[in-house]
């Protein structure tokens, strides 16, 4: 593997949009705006028209541009458009208090010879005012048309606590290789967001004219079979071996290159071994074909 164009013609077994899994884990915020509380959001009165978008922008596009669209990565957001007055707002789900804090853990070197990994692992539902036309650019697309009434409960019932029941964010899926609709670990970042509040809208508050599906992207991994916990601390050989996986997924720092993303991915998928960390517990399972994909497709609503 030491050949770029051996590892090139490997690479192109795999869905090339693995790209963003190296992508994502070097990078900090998606965008630097500054968040609102829900108390400076302007709520619309009962009688007023609302169009909710969802909103769709290249991924790390102020760091790359458009450049990571042509692997069909991208970002997600849910917007409400007040059309009485032209007020408009979004709400998107991000790693706190950077993507990166949230899925590239730090390396802590302990005296008994061992390495700790300390996580950032939270994440959030972040609120903006107004819609930055020009960032979301790839699609806006009108999903419903709501009343003020319908607004506001969902403002009240949905946005207001949610940040109490999704804390930790999760970038990755980790799904059955024998069957790849069974999932065995499950993502949760901006596309799972904007999922949750579309079928909020369509099942919950029975909006209709929410579409039954919309091209959503997806990050997962492959098992052999159901990733088993493990102590990070237990023993140096396991502890060794879960660091050495994560510094894998650490390889890209500042600049973005072709043909070092792909030694990276190829190194991780030469590896076999993986690992997916939740609340401060570590799942190891076995990678199989077709090992990591990264899909922009239509799901189901």
């Amino acid at each position: 593997f030491h050949d770029i164009e051996k590892k090139k013609t490997m690479i192109q077994t795999i869905n090339i949009g693995i790209l963003a899994i190296i992508v994502i884990i070097q990078i900090g915020m998606i965008h630097a705006w500054t968040p609102l509380n829900v108390s400076q959001i302007k709520l619309p009165e009962p009688g007023h028209q609302v169009d909710v978008y969802l909103l769709v922008a290249p991924l790390m596009q102020d760091l790359y541009g458009d450049l990571l669209t042509t692997f069909n990565m991208y970002h997600a957001n849910i917007g409400f458009v007040n059309k009485n007055t032209g007020y408009s707002w979004s709400v998107e789900y991000d790693g706190l208090p950077t993507m990166l804090s949230a899925v590239k853990p730090t390396v802590k070197h302990l005296e008994n010879g061992m390495d700790d990994l300390e996580w950032g692992s939270h994440g959030g539902a972040l609120l903006f005012s107004p819609i930055n036309e020009t960032y979301w650019k790839t699609l806006k697309q009108v999903v419903a048309t709501i009343d003020g009434t319908t607004h506001n409960a969902f403002f009240k019932d949905f946005i207001i606590p949610f940040n109490e029941t999704h804390p930790i964010y999760h970038l990755e899926n980790v799904r059955d290789a024998s069957n790849p609709l069974a999932k065995f670990k499950h993502s949760y970042e901006c596309w799972d967001f904007a999922w949750e509040i579309l079928r909020y809208f369509k099942y919950t508050l029975n909006i209709s004219s929410i579409p039954g599906y919309m091209k959503k992207c997806d990050l997962s991994f492959f098992a052999k079979e159901e990733p088993q916990p493990v102590e990070l601390l237990a023993s140096m050989e396991q502890n060794q071996e879960i660091v050495t996986y994560f510094e894998l997924t650490n390889f890209m720092k500042e600049d973005l290159t072709v043909e070092r993303v792909i030694s990276g991915v190829v190194d991780i998928i030469a590896n076999r071994v993986a690992f997916y960390h939740y609340n401060d517990t570590y799942f190891k399972f076995h990678m199989a074909k077709p090992y990591i994909s990264y899909t922009y497709d239509f799901e189901k609503i």
